[in-house]
């Protein structure tokens, strides 16, 4: 009775705070700045420098360069 009773309130609930904001859709685009990379998994960029971006490979363990990508 008491698992019953919890999972009926445990419905509920999610009912009620799934349904309580829409989803809100993001406007996003991706640009292709470089090709030939094996596995990349993570970019970032110097603080103030706009012309370079530091690509980090999987597997092979390489930083890649990317110079005005």
């Amino acid at each position: 009775m008491f698992r019953s009773n919890l999972m009926r309130w445990a419905g509920a609930i999610s009912l009620l705070v799934g349904g309580a904001a829409p989803p809100v859709l993001a406007a996003v685009r991706t640009v292709r700045v470089a090709a030939g990379l094996s596995r990349p998994v993570f970019v970032a960029s110097p603080p103030g420098d706009t012309h370079r971006l530091f690509v980090l490979e999987q597997h092979v363990g390489r930083v890649r360069i990317i110079k005005d990508g």
